[in-house]
């Protein structure tokens, strides 16, 4: 891969699942299924805060479906949406194309 076209792959990337956060609640998602936002809470380290606003995010733009659940209590269910699953499969392929067309690319150190 030249140069540009690692420039050019690096710039069509997802930006949406590009934020730590966004991304650390899709993985979570896709290893484990539909949970609710206390499991993604418990999963993934996040604040309550983080996990409410970028699940929202995630929600409007398509990648997630919340619905509300009774389990012993009322709770948010959480689960990525076939989009959802689609875009972050295209991101992790994407990543690899990147990560392997920069092989070969590192400027050597200064000495």
């Amino acid at each position: 891969m030249s140069g540009e076209e690692v420039i050019r792959e690096a710039g069509g990337l997802d930006a949406l699942l590009l934020s730590k956060k966004r991304l650390l609640i899709a993985l979570f998602l896709y290893i484990h299924g539909p949970a609710t936002l206390s499991e993604i809470r418990r999963g993934t380290g996040l604040t309550w805060s983080d996990i409410d606003h970028n699940t929202r995010l995630l929600a409007e733009s398509g990648y997630v479906r919340l619905r509300r659940s009774i389990r012993g209590r009322p709770v948010v269910v959480a689960e990525l949406t076939e989009e959802g699953v689609q875009r972050l499969e295209a991101l992790l392929e994407a990543l690899e194309r990147l990560v392997e067309g920069l092989r070969g690319y590192r400027s050597p150190s200064p000495r």
